[in-house]
């Protein structure tokens, strides 16, 4: 294999590397996904640990739920509180 053959494949891996890039930069900002500010003071509010306890998947699961529960605050088991 000869040494132009190298810096080629070099050049090949880099462009599709850098075209991906763009691609994948690009994409992420066309179907950038709007987090409400409530949710994530909430989840940075919450423990993080004992996933599941509450009766929701996690503290992610959790942080959008009091305001579609209407306010309620308690965390405990939902099947007790429904």
């Amino acid at each position: 294999m000869s040494f132009s053959g190298v810096l080629l494949a070099v050049a090949v891996v880099g462009g599709v590397g850098l075209f991906i890039g763009l691609f994948l930069g690009i994409a992420a900002i066309k179907f950038k996904v709007e987090v409400d500010e409530k949710e994530e003071a909430v989840l940075a509010a919450l423990p993080g640990n004992n996933c599941g306890g509450c009766g929701f998947p996690g503290c992610s699961g959790f942080s959008p739920s009091p305001r579609a529960r209407g306010g309620h605050r308690h965390i405990g088991h939902q099947k007790d509180h429904q």
